[in-house]
């Protein structure tokens, strides 16, 4: 039987590359917050994706197939979709973003925002813009996906 995940989930090498920087940086540095900051950052988002996984591989594996972290390049445009839902009538990629708080979606400037407890507005790019994205490219390789699904896990 062919086994439910086709590509394993493994730790993105920004994260890893993130993690190595901070073991090698001297206490105290002025870079630190970001550092620290940007490793929480990419913690969160790995632990996004582990939960999602958990989520997926609930599927029947005679069914659906996985491909976790895909990196495509079509036209000199390189991509990276964090999971494909793979069955016989079905291509669908995922993208999951683990955000925590109240977010709302501003559709003028695509962007996705998180106000703190001091009103201060953290922006994040959209993810459907990404998502819509996606689709198109792999449209753009007589990939056929399924428009009438969602794509993005928050």
């Amino acid at each position: 039987m062919i086994p439910l995940d086709l590509k394993e989930l493994t730790p993105p090498q920004r994260l890893l590359k993130t993690k190595a920087l901070k073991r090698r940086l001297i206490p105290g540095h002025e870079k630190q917050p970001q550092i620290d900051s940007s490793l929480a950052r990419r913690k969160a988002g790995f632990w996004g994706e582990q939960m999602l996984s958990t989520y997926l591989k609930q599927l029947p594996n005679d069914k659906y197939h996985i491909i976790h972290d895909l990196h495509l390049e079509h036209n000199g445009f390189h991509i990276q979709i964090d999971n494909i839902l793979l069955s016989q009538n079905l291509i669908l990629p995922i993208e999951a973003k683990n955000i925590q708080g109240s977010l709302y979606f501003d559709d003028q400037f695509n962007q996705l925002i998180r106000p703190n407890e001091d009103g201060i507005e953290e922006v994040f790019e959209d993810p459907r813009v990404q998502a819509r994205w996606h689709r198109s490219l792999l449209g753009d390789c007589s990939i056929k996906t399924d428009s009438t699904c969602s794509h993005m896990i928050i």
